[in-house]
């Protein structure tokens, strides 16, 4: 997946290498720098499949916690039988805010928890915005030349590229 993300040779390039360091590890590298990144921010730079447990809180909202939203693919709770049942929220991509579905109300779930599996996430690097990728890369640059993940000036760089985007 790391290779899908930013090419390897974008990175070999990035960090100046010159000489054979296994493709592999760079992968590895960019791999841990973009989970980094995505815990930080909270965005899924690569589109993929999440599960959450959660339960409306007391605006009658769920914040996913990644995001962007591409879709909401299914939602299911038990009933006071304990029935697995389905629900369908209202959601409306790539905010990460869903509510309750066209009569504004959730399910009653004695367990108040709503299973959700959703699809969040870029499809391209592209369309990301590139202050992240440059994170990644100082954080990769960071491991390269230290040796070790991550040197403070390493993450400082990476959360001075993403801090716009974290919330406060």
């Amino acid at each position: 997946m790391a290779a899908d993300f930013i090419p390897t040779a974008t990175v070999q390039d990035y960090i100046h290498v010159s000489h054979g360091v296994d493709d592999e590890q760079i992968n590895d590298m960019v791999a841990r720098a973009r989970l980094w990144v995505e815990g930080y921010t909270g965005l899924a730079l690569v589109k993929r499949e999440f599960t959450e447990k959660r339960w409306p809180d007391y605006t009658g909202r769920i914040k996913l916690y990644r995001g962007p939203l591409v879709s909401v693919d299914e939602v299911k709770y038990r009933d006071h039988e304990g029935v697995l049942q389905n629900y369908e929220p209202q959601a409306f991509p790539p905010d990460v805010i869903i509510s309750g579905g066209l009569n504004s109300a959730w399910p009653f779930a004695p367990s108040r928890e709503l299973e959700i599996k959703y699809t969040a996430g870029f499809e391209a690097i592209g369309d990301i915005d590139q202050r992240l990728v440059g994170a990644v890369l100082a954080l990769v640059q960071g491991e390269y030349d230290s040796g070790h993940a991550y040197p403070d000036s390493a993450l400082a760089a990476a959360q001075n590229c993403c801090g716009f985007l974290r919330p406060i």
